[in-house]
């Protein structure tokens, strides 16, 4: 029988002073987020609180409520600064052994489609934290964002660049998607030109679908009344 591999990842989890390298579990089906007694003791986390909390398993058997401290746990992606801050209910054991993704062909494709793994090798290390849905479920692109009632100056600053970033994705969107399609439309010539028309200029460098748009602000026509020159003007690229 082959073996399945589930979704699992290593992070950087911090206690604002040191840190840690975990391996993680992602659970879609798990309504809460776990973490290691044993890990949340060698990282001296606090407790929050804590709830009492009993397990629905496989089949319909329910658990015993049992008391669950609460972390509060800051962490992030390897290799990357972006930190993430959720809460984790303490647990003894989140799970049995859990195979890695070996270092086989697939990897080739997988790099090749710009899909980069973090938990690879042989051996089955310990899991020591569970994402749940109450964190799976989340956009973590947008994590560290301020809600807009939040006056802080540090947090508007966040806030600024991030709105920025989205024009800026906008506005990329915009010359990719709607002006590709104003380009490849405009295959017939026009005869006549006029002052305002929107026209393409034309690039041998370039292939027709990169070249830039312009507006034509003046017409110079010739002696034989025929337009041959126009001062077009051009949006500078952003």
């Amino acid at each position: 029988m082959s073996e399945v591999v589930l979704m699992t990842l290593i992070v950087e989890i911090s206690n604002g002073v040191s840190k840690r390298k975990v391996r993680c579990l992602l659970d879609s089906g798990s309504q809460r987020s776990y973490i290691l007694k044993s890990t949340a003791e060698a990282l001296n986390l606090k407790s929050t609180s804590s709830e009492n909390i009993a397990h629905t398993l496989f089949g319909g058997a329910t658990t015993d409520a049992r008391c669950h401290k609460k972390y509060s746990v800051k962490l992030s992606p390897l290799g990357k600064g972006t930190l993430f801050e959720f809460d984790f209910l303490e647990q003894e054991v989140i799970c049995g052994n859990m195979p890695r993704l070996p270092k086989e062909q697939i990897l080739k494709e997988l790099k090749r489609r710009k899909i980069w793994i973090s938990d690879l090798g042989d051996g089955c290390p310990k899991i020591e934290m569970l994402l749940g849905s109450d964190v799976y479920s989340k956009d973590l692109k947008q994590a560290g964002v301020p809600d807009l009632d939040i006056v802080d100056s540090s947090k508007l600053n966040i806030r600024v660049k991030h709105c920025d970033s989205v024009r800026k994705e906008l506005r990329s969107r915009f010359r990719k998607e709607y002006l590709s399609q104003l380009v490849q439309k405009a295959s017939v010539k026009s005869q006549s030109l006029k002052t305002g028309d929107v026209v393409l200029m034309g690039l041998d460098n370039r292939k027709r679908i990169d070249w830039p748009m312009g507006r034509v602000e003046k017409i110079y026509p010739s002696r034989d009344g025929f337009a041959r020159v126009a001062r077009v003007k051009q949006r500078l690229a952003p």
